[in-house]
């Protein structure tokens, strides 16, 4: 005779829910150990990094070396990394003790859930000091003091899920190809283009934008309303602006590097609209119309900013004098459209955000 099957009781149902939830908790754990160790790996490079652009750049006396030194040395992302790596090894030694602590001990059933709760509690936490780490290398330093209080508005704007209003910016070095055959080896090249992007990338934070990534030959960046404020437009123009300047200074600083100096320098594009911040491959990043239109537009020839008509309509209403050519462009994908290349933005002032 068949035995019976006993119905699980509400108490019975919600503890497997719980256990279910904690082995889901633990395998998301590893994964993240796995990322762990990719952020380890970033920062011994980092530091690295620096230490032999230290030694190679006194050596050979080819760049303006102090005060790259001191952009590497000050880079928010290298100043917090440390800081909040000792807060997430906390977290993790933790979670590691309560997964041992299951491994090894047997518990009263209210012993078991407890215990399954604080280390749901506990991931959920680690899981934000993670997030914590990959945005404060994209920010203001003001700014990083506001996303690590708990309850900030601004943490909660750059992780939700809803879409945001901003302006992006591409920035693609011209010529890349052409830059790349013309170093005297791929080491002074890899130099150049280390460097070049770190200082562009500080001017982007400095003007309370948000650095998303490396392209390889360029940047990509935005400025959503929310962080950057409601003079977004200007801060990315005044972006471009001082780009299109350090390009050109900082190539004709290092000629040396290279065996033949060719014309080229950065083309830049730029558009407005709803994107969502998003994370992919536990990388912070940034989706939607704004970001395509931005990175087409980077086709400009160097020196030029192209703007698509979003971005000048936001830019009309703000009144102020400015200088463009309306253009026909072929674009990837879409034949010819109306772009705007702005020539000049006068008396574009930068005032720090309010942020909650």
């Amino acid at each position: 005779m068949a035995k019976k099957k006993h119905d699980l009781t509400s108490d019975e149902q919600a503890l497997i829910a719980s256990s279910l939830s904690a082995i889901q908790t633990i395998n998301a754990y590893n994964n993240f150990n796995i990322n762990r160790n990719s952020i380890i790996q970033f920062s011994d490079t980092y530091a690295t990094t620096i230490e032999l652009f230290k030694k190679n750049v006194i050596d050979t006396k080819i760049f303006d070396y102090q005060n790259i030194i001191k952009n590497f040395s000050l880079s928010p992302s290298f100043e917090n990394i440390s800081i909040l790596e000792t807060e997430i090894t906390k977290k993790e030694n933790n979670i590691r003790t309560l997964i041992n602590d299951l491994k090894n001990e047997k518990f009263e059933k209210s012993e078991l859930e407890s215990k399954l709760t604080e280390i749901n509690e506990s991931y959920m936490d680690y899981k934000k000091s993670q997030e914590l780490l990959f945005l404060t290398s994209k920010i203001h330093q003001d700014a990083i003091n506001i996303v690590t209080c708990h309850g900030s508005k601004l943490l909660s704007d750059f992780t939700g899920d809803e879409s945001k209003e901003m302006v992006v910016i591409s920035i693609d070095i011209r010529r890349s190809t052409d830059l790349m055959l013309k170093a005297t080896s791929h080491e002074n090249f890899a130099k150049f283009i280390s460097g070049l992007s770190e200082l562009l990338k500080n001017i982007v934070i400095n003007n309370y934008g948000v650095f998303d990534k490396f392209t390889g030959d360029g940047i990509l960046a935005y400025f959503p309303l929310f962080y950057s404020g409601e003079n977004a437009i200007l801060n990315c123009l005044k972006t471009a602006q001082e780009c299109h300047v350090l390009f050109q200074k900082y190539y004709n600083d290092n000629k040396s590097l290279f065996s033949v100096v060719i014309k080229t320098g950065l083309g830049i594009g730029i558009d407005y609209g709803n994107a969502k911040i998003v994370r992919i491959n536990e990388e912070q990043t940034i989706v939607g119309t704004p970001v395509v239109y931005a990175c087409r537009l980077s086709i400009a020839p160097y020196g030029h900013t192209y703007i698509n008509q979003q971005a000048y309509d936001s830019l009309v209403k703000k009144e102020i004098v400015f200088n463009f050519v309306e253009k026909e462009v072929e674009i990837k994908n879409e034949g010819l459209a109306i772009i705007y290349d702005i020539l000049s933005v006068q008396n574009v002032e930068v005032q720090k955000p309010k942020w909650e």
